[in-house]
């Protein structure tokens, strides 16, 4: 944690402003530069524990159990994501070809059933009306 702070130490830091012009829109005091230390400071010391090895319990086969059930998950995450982009780019290739679609029947209810359906799925797909 020392460390860290060392490498963190601000005050060594000039960062390319010259402190002794006179500007009247950054103060020359070091009071931001002081802010800012404690600021990191603050933030380092709240968050590094989070990224701190822990006490593990229990036996062996059990985390490797633990993983295997957290991959088999993940698998199934992924699968179902497949899935939704692929129905997904279907109905972005039924949106491109609507008008050939319609071309292919003549029966008004048909017809009609398809109009609803496209303004249905342009609705859902982009959250608006499709272009008539």
């Amino acid at each position: 944690m020392g460390k860290i702070k060392d490498l963190l130490n601000l005050t060594s830091w000039s960062g390319g402003i010259d402190h002794n012009s006179s500007n009247s829109f950054v103060s020359s005091s070091d009071s931001n530069r002081d802010i800012f230390k404690e600021l990191y400071e603050n933030l380092f010391e709240q968050i590094m524990p989070l990224f701190q090895p822990g006490i593990v319990q229990g036996h062996f086969d059990d985390l490797v159990g633990q993983r295997m059930f957290i991959q088999f998950l993940l698998l199934l995450i992924c699968f179902f994501l497949l899935v939704l982009f692929l129905v997904f780019i279907f109905n972005i290739i039924l949106i491109l070809n609507k008008d050939r679609i319609l071309g292919y029947f003549k029966n008004k209810y048909i017809l009609l059933f398809l109009k609803l359906e496209f303004i249905y799925l342009c609705s859902k797909l982009f959250s608006q009306k499709p272009e008539q």
